[in-house]
């Protein structure tokens, strides 16, 4: 079993540097765009407008962006 720390800093981890990264290799833009064009999943959070504008995020929006990241990098 992972303490909580541990977890926390792999979701940490995965947003604040994969997550930069294909921001910044995508562009926000088109980043956004391929998060909302995402089809709602029952049990998930759909990010309707995208994720520019959010200025934190909670651990649960963390677990949801890392199961979308595969379709955004598949559809840019």
């Amino acid at each position: 079993v992972l303490c909580q720390d541990v977890l926390h800093g792999i979701h940490e981890g995965f947003f604040d540097h994969i997550g930069k990264w294909l921001v910044n290799t995508i562009d926000v833009n088109e980043f956004d765009a391929c998060l909302i064009a995402q089809p709602h999943h029952v049990g998930y959070k759909n990010f309707a407008h995208g994720i520019s504008t959010i200025s934190q995020m909670t651990g649960t929006q963390h677990c949801n962006l890392q199961c979308h990241i595969a379709p955004v990098i598949l559809g840019a």
